[in-house]
Formats: structure tokens, sequence, C-alpha cells
């Protein structure tokens, strides 16, 4: 653990990976307020994280550009008009998505709008996922999910065939298709 501007500051290094983990002003671990990656790890992380800069700031921006590093988790950004109630409506991929859309309307020229709509969902994914968390191999991938919820009132079609599915397992029945298993972290549902 090391401490610069008043902040903890972890430092994780696996094999493939690394990640400065700087903590929110409250230096409570495991809550980190920014995440930089490093593919492959560098040695003189530990070196860089204790130099003095003036503010958190500065040192994720000399680990994203001089050290290029990959920003994963930054403190959110809202608009003025963005209420709080709001925020809680927007999925945590869509941020800033509607920024983009309003120049759209105004531009004559919309080309490499894809581009940045695909550049912002990205980033939001990098961000709103958890530290070591992946998409998983069972995306897309037909099963039987034997677990679900009996209800004697309603939805009594869905619930037989789910009921069909796990008798006919053998048979190469299923009842259930993930498709979004480790995209984002459970509050990102």
């Amino acid at each position: 653990m090391f401490y610069n501007c008043g902040r903890k500051i972890k430092v994780k290094t696996g094999e493939q990976s690394q990640t400065v983990n700087i903590c929110t002003s409250d230096n409570i671990h495991g809550k980190y307020e920014y995440v930089v990656r490093f593919r492959p790890p560098i040695s003189s992380v530990e070196s860089i994280v204790t130099q003095p800069f003036d503010s958190i700031e500065d040192l994720v921006r000399h680990l994203e550009t001089t050290c290029r590093g990959v920003l994963e988790t930054r403190p959110r950004e809202y608009s003025r008009s963005t209420t709080h109630a709001d925020v809680k409506k927007i999925h945590p991929l869509l941020e800033g998505l509607e920024a983009i859309y309003e120049g759209c309307r105004r531009a004559r020229d919309r080309d490499g709008l894809f581009r940045q709509v695909f550049q912002t969902v990205r980033q939001n994914w990098t961000r709103a996922r958890e530290v070591d968390r992946w998409p998983t191999a069972s995306n897309w991938v037909l099963r039987v999910q034997r677990d679900f919820t009996f209800d004697a009132t309603g939805h009594l079609e869905k619930q037989l065939q789910k009921q069909i599915a796990i008798c006919l397992e053998n048979e190469g029945w299923g009842n259930d298709v993930p498709t979004a298993s480790g995209l984002v972290n459970s509050g990102g549902r």
C-alpha cells in the first residue's frame, strides 16, 4: 500500500496485467475512485506512484499518458441538466450517448458517429465493470436452468416451458441463454 496526495494507493500485479487502485478520499480499502490498468505489467509503477504530484488527477494523467495505462474507473461526471433522479434511470453502458446524439443532430456530416458511440460504450463498460470481472464463455450458450420462481397465478406457459426443458435436457433442450454474464458489475443491470 502506498500513499500520494493523501490517498491510499494499492498496486495489484498479475501475470498478464497490473492495476493501480486509488482509494476515494475516505481512504477505505476496496473503494476506488480511479483504477488504471497496465498490460503487460510495468516494473517501475511503485516508484511512479510515490513521486510527488500536485493532485491525484495529475498522477492519473501521468499514468495514462506517460506510462500508457488504461483508465478503467474514474469519478462519474454528470451534466448540469441531469438531475439525481435521472441518473438512476441511465444504464452505466449508455452514459454519455445523449450528448453524442445531440451533437449529431446539429452536424451535417455524421461520419464517425458509430465509432463515437462504440468508443463511449466501450469506455463505459471498462469503467462500470468490476476490476477482475470479464465476460464469461457461458454467454450465448443454450443451457438448462433448473431453478426458477414458481408462480401459481401467472406466467404458467413460461413455467411449463421451463419444466419441459428440464425434463428433456438429455435430448438437447434448454431453457436459458445467458447473454451478458460478466459484462458489468452487479449494480449495472
